[in-house]
């Protein structure tokens, strides 16, 4: 049996004795987080890893035709990286562009 949702979850209180005033004294022996827990930020860090700098893209504004931009659109999530799939398949002397890394 389902318990009433008054009663299923208990509200707990932090007392003053838990949690006291912070005084100056307290503050000045403050240090960061980084500093006193060496690597445990890093290993929470969520989301993928930062990219290397050469393989960010670079974010542009582009005039594209409403019904070119619909089909890309209907393909559902990851069109962007369809239009720069097409673009780059499309792209003159790869070589010249330095664009010879890339796929």
């Amino acid at each position: 049996m389902k318990k009433p949702a008054n009663q299923s979850r208990k509200r707990r209180t932090v007392s003053d004795v838990e949690s006291p005033t912070l005084t100056k004294e307290m503050f000045a022996n403050m240090r960061p987080a980084s500093e006193v827990l060496p690597g445990i930020l890093e290993k929470s860090r969520i989301g993928r890893p930062p990219k290397a700098e050469d393989e960010k893209k670079q974010l542009v504004s582009l005039r594209i035709d409403k019904d070119v931009l619909a089909a890309y659109r209907s393909l559902g999530g990851g069109w962007q990286t369809k239009i720069n799939e097409t673009l780059r398949k499309h792209v003159p002397a790869r070589s010249r562009f330095g664009m010879g890394k890339h796929r």
